[in-house]
């Protein structure tokens, strides 16, 4: 698979290169960047092997990006 401008490891590489220059850098917004891209990767690599999803299990894994977008804590509830 041919590493895209946007793959995680283009985000590692910024990472590395910002801190070389400055160690006090503020990396957030790359940190945020990578874990993203690993995560569409890891994703889009577990998808490739299911069979068709069914609209029920689909609704339940798009509820569960909404519930960590929607909440400050990135997901966590105090619900038990």
């Amino acid at each position: 698979m041919p590493t895209s401008p946007n793959s995680w490891t283009h985000y590692r590489a910024r990472i590395a290169n910002a801190k070389r220059r400055n160690p006090n850098a503020d990396t957030t917004d790359l940190e945020r960047a990578l874990k993203a891209a690993r995560a569409e990767e890891y994703i889009r690599g577990l998808v490739e092997t299911f069979p068709p999803l069914t609209g029920e299990q689909k609704a339940r894994l798009v509820a569960l990006f909404r519930q960590s977008a929607t909440t400050p804590d990135g997901g966590a509830s105090d619900a038990a």
